[in-house]
């Protein structure tokens, strides 16, 4: 059953069963990687964070911790007039020193679909992208060939799962 639930998820996200992990909720899994990266040493100090100022809890709290105790900036990418994510803005705070870009898929803030696909293509090779689909899962397609991310996370509830 395990197998099958992963199969599944797959299917539904356009992924690889050998690719989903499942966790309690988006804070869980939201923790865990970032995590694994600092353990990892994919994350060292002196590197930076892009959030959106959009962003959940579940995406900020865990990377404000491993900032606090890693000396890792995060730096917040500000929204245009139209709500979404600013991607002028974007391009003035990407820089070198940036290894993750974590974003909301759809924002449980000001409930906008950004544009991903013109922030994924400035992304260098060295960039981790991570997108949290909490919002977007059960309104509209994912599809993580499409988007291009190296990580997404998303909660069960949203698709009434169990927890």
């Amino acid at each position: 059953m395990y197998r099958e639930a992963r199969k599944r998820v797959a299917s539904l996200i356009n992924g690889r069963d050998d690719e989903i992990i499942f966790t309690s909720n988006s804070t869980s899994a939201s923790n865990l990687l970032i995590q694994s990266l600092v353990l990892s040493g994919v994350l060292k100090a002196g590197d930076k964070i892009l959030l959106s100022i959009t962003s959940h809890h579940a995406s900020l709290v865990p990377r404000q911790l491993v900032a606090k105790f890693m000396d890792i900036e995060i730096i917040f990418i500000g929204i245009d007039k139209e709500r979404n994510i600013d991607v002028e803005d974007f391009k003035k705070k990407y820089d070198d020193r940036v290894k993750v870009v974590s974003l909301p898929f759809v924002s449980n803030v000001v409930g906008q679909l950004d544009p991903l696909e013109d922030i994924k293509n400035l992304l260098r090779d060295d960039t981790l992208y991570i997108l949290d689909a909490s919002q977007a899962i059960a309104h509209v397609p994912v599809d993580v060939q499409q988007l291009g991310c190296d990580f997404l996370f998303f909660t069960g509830h949203k698709l009434f799962a169990y927890t």
